[in-house]
């Protein structure tokens, strides 16, 4: 799912609730590094719910301020035991930025291992750039949501979206509803995904 970096968001817990309705294992919010206010304010809120969703914070902490990135990391300790939907929130994240951080762990990994730049070129494929991603061991997204009157995906999963289908809503997260939640849906499970073939 991807929120609009410029409006509130105010039905997280919500429009989760239906994801777990219709069995969705896994969910990723784009939240806007710019307002860390209501960020925390929304982490915590998930990290609360009893027993409910397992968070994972992606994105480029070490732009955070430390006080911040410790917060979020302590909201996903406190959800780290739950065994239900996993909920990834993306905050200071950028497409662009995941795949220079995933090449950059491939090439100290090998550097670590004595490898010489050759022999890194030789053997880099997509399935090591793929581990080294923030969503490492999920599988890629089948929809993504884009909820804004801008149709465009200001660099979102790029990597992991790159066989997903979208589905754009036109208007705000805080006035998204169930039935346009279903709408979305109901699209995706009419399309024939081809997969990129």
């Amino acid at each position: 799912m991807m929120l609009d970096s410029h409006r509130p968001w105010t039905n997280i817990a919500d429009l989760l609730s239906w994801c777990d309705e219709f069995r969705v294992d896994v969910v990723t919010l784009w939240l806007p590094g710019d307002r860390l206010d209501a960020v925390h304010e929304a982490v915590d809120t998930l990290s609360a719910a009893p027993a409910r969703w397992r968070l994972r914070v992606i994105g480029s902490l070490d732009l955070l301020p430390a006080p911040a990135a410790a917060r979020l990391a302590g909201a996903v300790a406190r959800t780290a035991g739950h065994t239900g939907m996993q909920v990834n929130v993306a905050v200071c994240y950028d497409g662009r930025r995941e795949v220079a951080h995933a090449v950059r762990e491939v090439l100290a990994e090998h550097a670590g291992r004595g490898s010489s730049i050759d022999e890194v070129a030789d053997h880099l494929d997509v399935d090591q750039l793929a581990g080294h991603m923030y969503t490492s061991g999920q599988p890629d997204p089948d929809l993504v949501i884009r909820m804004s009157p801008d149709q465009c995906l200001e660099g979102f999963l790029l990597w992991q979206a790159v066989r997903s289908e979208f589905w754009f809503w036109d208007g705000y997260p805080a006035a998204f509803r169930k039935v346009d939640f279903l709408r979305a849906l109901r699209d995706f499970g009419a399309r024939s995904r081809r997969f990129g073939a």
